[in-house]
């Protein structure tokens, strides 16, 4: 995964920043916006959402704009995760 940060970035007022999958060329690009930079790193990084659950859910400009899932789960985890604006709130059970 790489996140670029092009012209498109630099000049558009919402920073569009372009993620590319290095390791399979049959996986489409997509942007999203900087406040979910990490969430996506974060969730490919510990495989718990795939590639294609954030590039399935880009919004018609192909943008990812927030999470695929309104409501992550940890597997095993006693934690649910639920966004609420820009806050994360983790809920204990």
């Amino acid at each position: 995964m790489l996140f670029i940060a092009d012209s498109t970035t630099l000049t558009r007022p919402d920073h569009l920043v372009l993620g590319v999958d290095l390791l399979d060329d049959d996986r489409r690009p997509f942007r999203c916006i900087p406040p979910e930079l990490w969430g996506i790193d974060n969730n490919l990084n510990i495989a718990n959402m795939d590639w294609a659950e954030f590039a399935d859910a880009v919004d018609e400009n192909g943008v990812s704009r927030g999470s695929p899932r309104s409501l992550l789960r940890v597997p095993g985890s006693p934690v649910t995760a639920q966004r609420h604006e820009r806050k994360l709130v983790l809920f204990l059970r």
